[in-house]
Protein backbone atom coordinates (compact mmCIF):
# COMPACT_ATOMS: atom_id res chain seq x y z
CA UNK A 1 0.00 0.00 0.00
CA UNK A 2 1.34 3.60 -1.13
CA UNK A 3 1.38 5.79 1.76
CA UNK A 4 2.19 8.65 -0.94
CA UNK A 5 -0.87 7.97 -3.11
CA UNK A 6 -3.00 7.60 -0.19
CA UNK A 7 -1.19 10.91 1.25
CA UNK A 8 -2.10 12.40 -2.22
CA UNK A 9 -6.03 11.56 -2.30
CA UNK A 10 -6.62 12.97 1.69
CA UNK A 11 -4.40 15.74 0.71
CA UNK A 12 -6.80 17.06 -2.34
CA UNK A 13 -10.17 16.79 0.07
CA UNK A 14 -10.86 20.44 1.05
CA UNK A 15 -11.23 19.51 4.24
CA UNK A 16 -7.61 18.19 5.30
CA UNK A 17 -4.97 20.99 6.20
CA UNK A 18 -1.93 18.33 6.32
CA UNK A 19 -1.54 14.71 6.16
CA UNK A 20 0.23 11.66 6.53
CA UNK A 21 -0.37 7.78 5.95
CA UNK A 22 1.69 6.27 8.31
CA UNK A 23 1.55 1.84 9.53
CA UNK A 24 0.15 0.85 12.58
CA UNK A 25 1.35 -3.06 13.28
CA UNK A 26 -1.15 -5.27 12.93
CA UNK A 27 -1.52 -9.13 13.61
CA UNK A 28 -3.18 -10.38 10.76
CA UNK A 29 -1.68 -8.49 8.30
CA UNK A 30 1.62 -7.15 9.83
CA UNK A 31 1.16 -3.60 8.76
CA UNK A 32 -2.01 -1.77 8.40
CA UNK A 33 -2.34 2.22 6.96
CA UNK A 34 -3.46 5.21 9.27
CA UNK A 35 -4.42 8.40 8.01
CA UNK A 36 -3.25 11.48 10.46
CA UNK A 37 -4.65 15.08 9.63
CA UNK A 38 -4.53 18.13 10.75
CA UNK A 39 -8.23 19.90 9.31
CA UNK A 40 -8.44 23.00 7.88
CA UNK A 41 -9.77 25.23 9.91
CA UNK A 42 -13.60 24.63 10.95
CA UNK A 43 -13.55 21.61 8.47
CA UNK A 44 -14.72 17.74 10.18
CA UNK A 45 -13.82 14.46 8.58
CA UNK A 46 -14.75 10.99 9.79
CA UNK A 47 -13.77 7.95 8.88
CA UNK A 48 -16.38 6.61 7.17
CA UNK A 49 -16.46 9.81 5.06
CA UNK A 50 -12.71 9.46 4.40
CA UNK A 51 -13.23 5.88 3.30
CA UNK A 52 -16.40 6.01 1.20
CA UNK A 53 -14.76 9.08 -0.74
CA UNK A 54 -11.41 7.44 -1.05
CA UNK A 55 -13.15 3.80 -2.33
CA UNK A 56 -13.55 5.62 -5.34
CA UNK A 57 -10.22 5.46 -6.23
CA UNK A 58 -9.11 2.16 -4.71
CA UNK A 59 -9.40 -0.98 -3.72
CA UNK A 60 -10.91 -1.62 -0.18
CA UNK A 61 -8.01 -3.70 1.33
CA UNK A 62 -5.83 -0.07 0.38
CA UNK A 63 -8.11 1.95 2.32
CA UNK A 64 -6.81 3.29 5.79
CA UNK A 65 -7.84 1.40 9.07
CA UNK A 66 -7.85 4.48 11.01
CA UNK A 67 -8.29 8.22 10.76
CA UNK A 68 -6.77 10.23 13.57
CA UNK A 69 -7.22 13.88 13.51
CA UNK A 70 -4.19 15.47 15.90
CA UNK A 71 -1.49 17.86 14.85
CA UNK A 72 0.80 16.36 12.91
CA UNK A 73 4.54 16.96 14.63
CA UNK A 74 7.66 18.16 11.98
CA UNK A 75 11.31 17.77 12.30
CA UNK A 76 13.77 21.01 12.53
CA UNK A 77 13.60 21.10 9.18
CA UNK A 78 10.05 21.59 8.51
CA UNK A 79 9.51 17.91 7.44
CA UNK A 80 6.36 15.85 9.10
CA UNK A 81 8.30 13.61 11.64
CA UNK A 82 6.83 10.29 10.76
CA UNK A 83 9.07 8.61 12.98
CA UNK A 84 7.03 10.48 15.87
CA UNK A 85 3.47 10.02 14.21
CA UNK A 86 4.30 5.68 14.43
CA UNK A 87 5.36 5.96 18.15
CA UNK A 88 2.39 7.78 19.16
CA UNK A 89 0.07 5.86 17.40
CA UNK A 90 1.85 2.41 18.28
Amino acid sequence: ISSLALERLIGAMPEVALVAVVARPDPTWEERPVAVVELAEGASLDLETLRTRLSASLPKWQLPDDLIVREIPLTGTGKMDKKALRNAIA
